[in-house]
């Protein structure tokens, strides 16, 4: 029997899925829990230096997400088939929009007065719009008197036929959320509409796309939201998600550590309109120094690991790691990449792949 090491801070916070689905299972396994004081002292010896991680048999796994389907694979709680999983990575994803508001309402937020604001204006808006589908998502199996998952989904979303199926990508003109899905598609020579809406006609057609946002994809007809559920349902269809659990968890951890990059970094360049450019460079210049090196630093390392960092993060082909790497790296200045000549190399590999290049070539330039 393998032996099982959960680390994290002494709360539930994103070890408790973990914890819980061993429990579940009935897999012991030790479960370490540092305080805030000792943690400076474990930092550096920690994976990406960030918690959670789980340890098998002594080998560490980082990126919370990552051990989650690690385990869910190794135990068989991951859906039947690909529609199944789809089905989880989007129920999963929606939780995740679900909760990160409250990170930065309760965390971030050090005025009682303005968290007591933000947190009605959670309550009226953001639970309404995610738990409503989410509810709808349980009444499609069963009526709802079990569980998300079950033998109905498989009709619901995705009907396989003799015929080719049809697919659909839907976003905004740019690359953003939609492009990892739009890129493996292109890479296996799938056909697909390509539906890019302007800003300006976003809100007369958001009431009815989706949990209200983009990207999304239709699949016969059938609508798939969230990103990395869709870009999840093309790689496992196409073969090009991990040829074993193994694979899969390291397509996982290398997922999971690019968003560690895109989310802040995608902050800084689009979100935050209240910068001015002054601020946004000093903005941009502290996560090149501080947050930038230890996730680079550490993908290098991943794909070091795997044929001495020459091919690709896993086995011998390009991969759903590899294409959402380029993705996320067409957003980091060109003369940081050139610090991690294997990145760099990996960014050259991707892109003169014929499918991928006549992709490139013909795709819409847009800013973002």
């Amino acid at each position: 029997m393998p032996s099982y090491k959960v680390v994290y801070f002494n709360s539930r916070g994103r070890a408790e899925p973990i914890r819980l689905m061993l429990a579940h299972v009935g897999q012991k396994f030790e479960d370490v829990r540092y305080t805030h004081e000792e943690w400076p002292q474990h930092k550096a010896g920690a994976p990406l230096q960030q918690l959670p991680y789980l340890e098998v048999d002594g080998k560490a796994m980082p990126q919370s997400r990552a051990v989650l389907g690690f385990l869910a694979r190794e135990y068989g709680l991951n859906g039947a088939n690909n529609e199944e999983t789809t089905k989880i990575d989007i129920i999963i994803a929606i939780m995740e929009d679900l909760t990160q508001p409250l990170a930065k309402i309760f965390f971030q937020e050090k005025d009682p007065a303005k968290q007591k604001e933000l947190f009605a204006v959670y309550q009226a808006e953001t639970v309404p719009k995610f738990l409503g589908p989410l509810e709808h998502m349980l009444k499609e199996n069963k009526g709802g008197d079990g569980y998300f998952i079950g033998s109905k989904f498989v009709s619901a979303v995705v009907k396989h036929s003799s015929k080719m199926p049809c697919y659909k990508v839907v976003h905004f003109n740019g690359r953003g959320y939609a492009e990892p899905t739009r890129m493996l598609l292109a890479l296996v020579g799938q056909e697909f509409e390509d539906v890019r809406h302007s800003t300006a006609d976003w809100p007369k057609l958001k009431a009815d796309v989706p949990l209200q946002q983009l990207p999304y994809m239709e699949v016969d007809g059938k609508i798939i939201p969230q990103s990395r559920a869709m870009h999840g349902f093309v790689a496992r269809e196409f073969g090009l998600n991990g040829a074993n659990n193994e694979e899969t968890t390291q397509i996982d951890v290398v997922l999971s550590t690019l968003e560690d990059i895109r989310v802040p970094l995608g902050r800084i360049l689009y979100y935050e309109k209240e910068l001015d450019e002054i601020q946004k460079k000093e903005k941009l210049k502290e996560f090149y120094e501080k947050t930038a090196p230890k996730y680079m630093a550490g993908l290098e390392k991943m794909l070091t690991d795997n044929n001495g960092g020459h091919g690709f993060f896993v086995g011998s082909k390009i991969s759903r790691a590899d294409i959402f790497f380029y993705v996320v790296m067409e957003t980091v200045e060109e003369d940081e990449l050139k610090k991690y000549p294997k990145l760099s190399a990996l960014m050259k590999r991707v892109a003169e792949a014929p499918k991928i290049a006549a992709y490139l070539a013909k795709r819409p330039q847009t800013p973002w």
